[in-house]
């Protein structure tokens, strides 16, 4: 086995982000909340190479655990966690 190698990990790709979203939207989401969402996620969706791009489930995990840690932080409710969780988990 070579340096070089494809990282096996599945990873939820823009697509499927914007599908994710819609879905966010479709709870009852605004606008905004959705921005922050993207905004905390948009390192890992838009990576300098095409092989970093997209949000995989390690990524996933440390995000909506800091959500949950700091939910004086941002606006999402414990509620709304909990389905920005499922939703991006389904899609990966």
């Amino acid at each position: 086995m070579g340096i070089f190698f494809d990282d096996p990990k599945p990873k939820l790709s823009k697509e499927e982000f914007q599908k994710a979203k819609n879905a966010l939207s479709s709870y009852g989401f605004s606008e905004k909340e959705i921005d922050f969402v993207e905004g905390l996620f948009a390192s890992d969706l838009h990576g300098t190479r095409d092989s970093n791009k997209g949000i995989q489930m390690e990524e996933i995990e440390n995000n909506i655990k800091w959500l949950r840690s700091n939910l004086s932080s941002h606006a999402l409710s414990k509620d709304q966690i909990v389905i920005l969780e499922r939703e991006l988990k389904e899609r990966l």
